[in-house]
């Protein structure tokens, strides 16, 4: 396996996985920016959701819309 398939196979359930395969992983954080945060944030809402899966891994970054 290559680096990468390690690591997601790693983050499953599984000893390897493939190219090309559908894979549900753990996910070590969410980064979300003021461009993609806005659109998650209203389609969360949009759901019905109420509670995200675990606030401590959710990262959001002023990246775009920051003067410099």
């Amino acid at each position: 396996m290559t680096l990468v398939e390690k690591i997601l196979a790693a983050h499953t359930d599984r000893e390897n996985v493939s190219p090309g395969e559908f894979v549900n992983v753990r996910v070590d954080v969410i980064l979300a920016n003021d461009i993609t945060a806005p659109i998650s944030i209203r389609e969360f809402r949009r759901l019905g959701l109420t509670k995200v899966f675990d606030p401590r891994k959710i990262v959001m970054v002023a990246d775009h819309y920051v003067p410099n």
